[in-house]
């Protein structure tokens, strides 16, 4: 807890020191993770705004198995402003699943109905961009600093760039 504490804690006060105006943690699933992300960002910067969300299934659930209810007394005692935007999603979801999954089955059928051709069109040219990128990387090797330089320089073309991560590293092959 408190390494990850401590890596918030770095991350936020680097944020500040940038000029954010507002620290925005997002995709956490865990109540001891939400801890710790919002004390190391109160001690790094306790008059920021934070706001964080906790992704849910569809079965109501965070994947460390967490309810919305449980969610939103933790993240209120912790301080951060924003409480409803995942359980938003989540209703929206919970209503809209079950016509949007029949008719995306219709879709990958080849039966798309009106509403959904531009997105299967999207799906596909997205599907063959990355077989082709896929295709590219293995021939290109392992990830090291000096691809990731070239790639960012490449594709970003001069922009600056802050990556910041609240997961551990793990290395792509």
């Amino acid at each position: 807890f408190d390494d990850a504490s401590a890596a918030f804690e770095a991350q936020a006060a680097a944020l500040v020191a940038g000029g954010v105006d507002v620290l925005w943690i997002e995709t956490m699933a865990d109540l001891e993770e939400v801890r710790a992300a919002a004390e190391g960002a109160r001690r790094a910067a306790p008059d920021t705004p934070v706001v964080m969300t906790m992704t849910f299934d569809t079965n109501g659930r965070t994947m460390m198995g967490v309810s919305p209810e449980k969610a939103i007394t933790a993240l209120r005692e912790h301080g951060v402003i924003a409480l409803g935007a995942s359980i938003v999603t989540l209703l929206a979801a919970r209503f809209a699943w079950r016509g949007w999954t029949l008719e995306l089955q219709r879709a990958l059928e080849g039966d798309a109905p009106r509403e959904l051709q531009p997105l299967v069109r999207d799906v596909r040219a997205l599907a063959e961009r990355l077989a082709s990128e896929r295709a590219l990387e293995a021939r290109a090797g392992p990830w090291s600093p000096e691809r990731l330089r070239s790639t960012l320089t490449q594709y970003l073309e001069g922009e600056r760039i802050v990556i910041l991560a609240n997961r551990e590293p793990y290395i792509h092959e």
